[in-house]
């Protein structure tokens, strides 16, 4: 019986660690991803972009361009509610960012979602007021 325990356990550890392999060989940096998006969106591959930043976003949760540039790429596909779910999702990364605020103040008066546009249109306002702000990395 402890033969069969013995085997096992070298086969989980053999697989645990080919695995591992697997993802660290899939990791893609958030500068990798931020490049491959530019390139996708050049060739007119949003498609592509949103599966790509996704999986990027997964490894990276915390990045604020991968989030900003995943709501973009979804308007480009006219998905205006997921693109203005991943603009709030990159506003709670950074908030005081005047570009993502811009372009979701735009994306939801484009589809008449009004529900607290005055206050996003009062903030932004005030962000300008005190010095425009624009996250680049």
């Amino acid at each position: 019986m402890s033969a069969v325990r013995s085997c096992f356990a070298w086969v989980l550890m053999v697989t645990s660690i080919a695995l591992a392999k697997e993802r660290k060989s899939e990791y893609v940096s958030p500068e990798k991803a931020l490049r491959q998006f530019d390139l996708l969106i050049e060739r007119e591959s949003p498609r592509q972009a949103i599966a790509m930043l996704q999986k990027s976003i997964e490894q990276n949760p915390k990045n604020f361009l991968l989030h900003s540039s995943l709501s973009l790429a979804y308007s480009l596909v006219d998905d205006h509610v997921k693109s203005i779910h991943w603009g709030e999702r990159a506003l709670t990364l950074s908030p005081n960012d005047a570009v993502v605020l811009s372009r979701l103040i735009f994306t939801r008066g484009g589809i008449c979602d009004w529900r607290g546009l005055s206050r996003s249109m009062r903030r932004l306002s005030n962000m300008i007021e005190q010095g425009f702000y624009c996250n680049t990395g």
